[in-house]
């Protein structure tokens, strides 16, 4: 009885630690093992331009890049401290040694002989920002003898210095301290434009609640953002990058770039209209779509998971940058509006619901005409499919060639009625003809009238 029980005692002890091996604690991952033992990288960055980076309400440091170097370092074998400051202190302290890496800095040929740096992983891009009771900006050159406000300073300031000397046009600079004193001044009509980095500036318009100001269409410049990194370490740029490349792949980088700087402005879509995207959008370029099968293992469900996941990542993505706008009706109600059928409509997404827009969408036949704000017609082919209880839709603006099918065919009448007009006038010629007594002359007319109606009867081009 004894033996039994030692026996059975046994096997117990194996079965446990044979469970222990397959399922070790969670506390105990390998990753996180490895985390402690990686190498800890001092990287300084600017904690004064938000979205990028700043201090929260509740003083913790966050942001594009904070959000963007805590994935890269998942991707890593090592730890990131972080040194937040301003971007004068930062730079110094980077040059002086005191930090490995400098975060957000733009790259030029004179700071490669003294840094080394990551690939470009974002661009800033600088536009005007303007009173939204004025007429739109459409270019450059509209801010002559208007009013623009400016940082002492800064690039914006020298751009526009450059461009007066460089046109001999006049603008009158108002310098601020801030990028917030400046959209203040707009705001209360003191100041026409502003020229700054678009994601920082709508960062403080929403913030301040600025209604009066709008951002404009008019690109000035932009900038490439890189990770500098000292000189004498250029396995950290390979891992870096590395890192970079994963994180794009992947679909984390997209994840992060439109948590901060695309938010969603519109009631949120339902999970599944997304996979009937992905679905929709797949079968156009003629993929076929493999259903998974699910298996017992932990680990396939998983990689089932994570695929699924960057699928409706993608599909997002290419929903969002598809040069075709696409729409989503439901309940008589547009649940969602891609950005280039928001272009192609002219009406923001609370226009379009308001004054109910979509609804000549629905209409029979493929082509349709609709109304801009400004009154203009604009022709649309029109394709849509029935799903949920609602409707996805596909417009393409075809406005250009119904205006050039227009004037081909008033120009084909036109030419249609100009033949007939001369028909008759020259069979009654030739009749005339008939009746002169001169036959040379009779050779002569018949002769003319022949070359006159072989023109006519050429194909107009």
């Amino acid at each position: 009885m004894l033996f039994k029980f030692t026996k059975f005692r046994a096997i117990l002890i194996v079965v446990m630690l044979f469970l222990i091996i397959i399922y070790p604690p969670m506390g105990n991952s390998m990753s996180q093992t490895t985390k402690q033992g990686g190498r800890v990288i001092r990287i300084a960055l600017d904690n004064t331009i938000p979205p990028y980076s700043y201090i929260g309400e509740n003083g913790e440091l966050k942001g594009f890049n904070i959000d963007l170097l805590n994935t890269l370092e998942k991707h890593t074998n090592l730890t990131f401290k972080y040194v937040p400051t301003t971007w004068e202190a930062a730079i110094s302290m980077f040059k002086n040694g005191e930090v490995d890496a400098l975060m957000a800095t733009v790259y030029t040929e004179e700071r490669n002989k003294t840094f080394s740096f990551t690939k470009i992983y974002q661009y800033l891009y600088f536009n005007f920002f303007q009173r939204a009771n004025m007429p739109i900006l459409s270019n450059i050159d509209d801010i002559e003898n208007h009013t623009l406000a400016v940082i002492k300073d800064d690039i914006t300031e020298v751009l526009a210095l450059q461009w007066m000397n460089r046109t001999h046009k006049k603008v009158y600079l108002v310098y601020v301290e801030t990028p917030e004193e400046a959209l203040e001044l707009v705001n209360s009509n003191s100041v026409d434009f502003f020229l700054y980095e678009i994601h920082t500036a709508s960062y403080i318009i929403a913030k301040l609640s600025l209604k009066n100001v709008k951002l404009t269409n008019v690109e000035i410049f932009s900038l490439p953002l890189a990770i500098a990194v000292k000189k004498d370490m250029p396995w950290l740029v390979d891992v870096l990058n590395n890192a970079i490349d994963e994180i794009k792949n992947s679909g984390e980088y997209t994840s992060i770039y439109n948590k901060w700087f695309n938010p969603s402005t519109h009631p949120v879509i339902p999970w599944y209209f997304y996979y009937a995207l992905a679905a929709f959008l797949i079968a156009v370029g003629g993929i076929g779509i493999i259903g998974f099968k699910y298996k017992k293992s932990e680990e396939r469900v998983k990689e089932q998971r994570r695929r699924i996941t960057n699928l409706v990542a993608l599909s997002q993505t290419l929903m969002e940058k598809m040069p075709i706008g696409i729409l989503y009706v439901r309940d008589d109600h547009c649940l969602y509006a891609n950005p280039e059928a928001l272009n192609i409509l002219q009406y923001d997404f609370d226009e379009l619901n308001k004054n109910k827009i979509f609804k000549n969408l629905l209409a029979d036949g493929d082509e349709v005409s609709v109304k801009t704000k400004e009154g203009r017609t604009k022709w649309l082919y029109v394709k849509s499919i029935d799903y949920k209880g609602g409707r996805i839709i596909s417009i393409i603006d075809i406005t250009k060639r119904k205006i050039l099918e227009s004037v081909e065919k008033e120009r084909f009448e036109y030419l249609n009625n100009m033949l007939d007009a001369l028909r008759n006038p020259m069979q009654n010629i030739l009749l005339a003809s008939e009746n002169i007594e001169s036959k040379e002359m009779q050779k002569i007319i018949k002769k003319e009238v022949d070359k006159i109606i072989e023109i006519l009867r050429e194909e107009p081009e």
